[in-house]
């Protein structure tokens, strides 16, 4: 009898002891709560009317739920630095954009696809489509070789592999083909250097059978018939005499030089990683 009082005693401790640690935990929780709670309110009041009022409400809330998808699949390292690299390479369509007077949006996020800037009006001139297409990858190239050089002083895997991330998104949108970066510098020069594009685009999506890539495909190709089809199309955006062979030969040099780090960047890195693990 008198061990069975015992161990109701013991038992009765241990749960008075477990509750009160619950207790203690959940005060813990309230009082945090509660300090986040105001810190919320100063805060988050303040950051909402700057939302409201400026033009960066889209891109900031694009962004954050591009990071969040990304995140769920590669890890929010990962996330972060690819989002970051998508906006550095698309401030480099707004700054070009501006430099050379085209009024733009600011940039908008969509996940596993990429982002846009929305141009106001279209490009007048060869400068001005030249220069608005070429501040993209220009910036992206740039942002990849930062990440090369923070793997040097790091020696984070993580910086070589968005490196290689950054080259190979902006080899690819150099392709001469459609409304990517590389066919809009290139249509400064003519509608013949889109039939390179249109193969190239062509094989890489019948090897990856992507549904986007064909839906591009099919878009970039309306463009290239327009362009064939109507001689004035690209009238407005061409350049002449020296300006042609100054446009091409930064358009191979830009192609050369990523192509070259995109396969430099790829040789560094481990023949099987985890993103999440990075």
């Amino acid at each position: 009898m008198s061990s069975d009082l015992e161990e109701n005693n013991i038992i009765e401790k241990k749960g008075w002891k477990t509750w009160g640690a619950a207790g203690g935990i959940a005060g813990a929780l309230w009082v945090a709560l509660k300090f986040a709670g105001k810190w919320l309110l100063l805060l988050g009041k303040p950051l909402l009317t700057f939302l409201k009022v400026s033009k960066f409400a889209g891109t900031f809330i694009s962004m954050i739920a591009t990071i969040a998808i990304y995140a769920m699949v590669y890890g929010w390292k990962f996330a972060i630095g690819l989002v970051l690299l998508i906006a550095i390479h698309e401030m480099g369509h707004v700054m070009g954009a501006r430099a050379v007077g085209m009024p733009t949006s600011m940039p908008m996020f969509i996940p596993f696809v990429g982002a846009f800037v929305q141009m106001k009006r279209e490009s007048r001139s060869p400068v001005e489509e030249y220069v608005l297409a070429t501040g993209g990858p220009l910036f992206g190239i740039l942002a990849g070789i930062a990440c090369l050089a923070l793997y040097g002083l790091t020696d984070w895997m993580l910086w070589m592999v968005l490196a290689n991330v950054s080259f190979t998104i902006n080899l690819f949108n150099l392709i001469p083909f459609g409304s990517l970066d590389g066919g809009r510098m290139t249509s400064t020069l003519g509608k013949w250097p889109w039939i390179v594009g249109a193969i190239v685009f062509g094989l890489f999506t019948a090897v990856t059978m992507n549904p986007m890539m064909l839906l591009f495909f099919l878009l970039g190709m309306m463009q290239v018939v327009r362009a064939f089809r109507n001689p004035d199309a690209l009238a407005a955006v061409q350049a002449t005499g020296s300006m042609r062979w100054i446009y091409g030969g930064v358009y191979l040099l830009m192609v050369t030089l990523c192509g070259w780090l995109t396969a430099y960047s790829h040789q560094q890195l481990p023949p099987v990683w985890n993103y999440q693990l990075l």
